[in-house]
């Protein structure tokens, strides 16, 4: 995905889901703009991104809806999107 030209800002989120009504953003090589729901897998290699890097991005450009999976654990957060902030998980 591509939140931002200036500076270049690119995240590959294991799983998207974009809704009819934004099917706009997708383009022929990435999605342009902020998706309605992201989903990352959590690995050994990736957990530090994934939660700080990755989530924060995902904040910042308002992404609605951000679920963290985490094998290891078996668990899974949803973030929700509340006056431009996710709230810490219950």
């Amino acid at each position: 995905m591509v939140f931002s030209k200036d500076p270049i800002l690119v995240v590959v989120p294991d799983l998207v889901f974009v809704s009819k009504e934004h099917l706009s953003i997708i383009g022929e090589k990435n999605i342009q703009g902020v998706p309605d729901m992201t989903i990352e897998i959590l690995s050994p290699s990736t957990t530090t991104g994934d939660r700080r890097v990755k989530f924060s991005l995902y904040e910042r450009f308002g992404v609605p809806e951000s679920w963290i999976v985490d094998p290891e654990t078996e668990t899974v957060q949803v973030f929700r999107l509340v006056e431009g902030h996710y709230p810490a998980p219950l």
